[in-house]
């Protein structure tokens, strides 16, 4: 996956005209004197649903040599990972989250409105207190 690149570079350092990166890299390398620096991760290119399609077969070719390399005497019981593709797997895991988040969403809303019911009584009781305190001064 990853293609070793040429790092040494014999043109002129001076150039004007424009180049690729790699070749970029090469100048900068020849520049500090290090002919063979490490390939730079971001040069790297992957093929995602080549991978993803190397990831599926594995699990399918490792699922098939465990049962055959099992004893007639062992039940098998199927992996419930096994036949599930990784997005399948992301799916049900976000969707266990959603719910989570959701049930701690109602119980925080049912908290919120007990709160609010606090602040309504309390408003209350200052306006009532307020109002006792200004009729007490009319009268003195």
């Amino acid at each position: 996956m990853t293609t070793q690149t040429d790092w040494t570079y014999d043109g002129s350092l001076d150039q004007t005209t424009p180049t690729t990166p790699d070749q970029e890299r090469a100048k900068i390398a020849a520049l500090f004197g290090k002919g063979d620096p490490a390939p730079s991760p971001t040069t790297e290119t992957i093929d995602y649903q080549a991978e993803f399609q190397k990831l599926k077969a594995g699990e399918l070719q490792q699922a098939s040599q465990e049962n055959t390399e099992m004893s007639p005497s062992v039940v098998a019981l199927p992996s419930p990972t096994l036949d599930k593709d990784p997005t399948t797997i992301y799916k049900e895991h976000l969707q266990k989250q959603l719910t989570s988040h959701e049930a701690d969403m109602s119980s925080y809303q049912l908290e919120l409105d007990r709160l609010q019911g606090l602040v309504n009584e309390k408003g209350n009781t200052i306006k009532t207190i307020t109002a006792i305190l200004k009729a007490m001064d009319t009268l003195v």
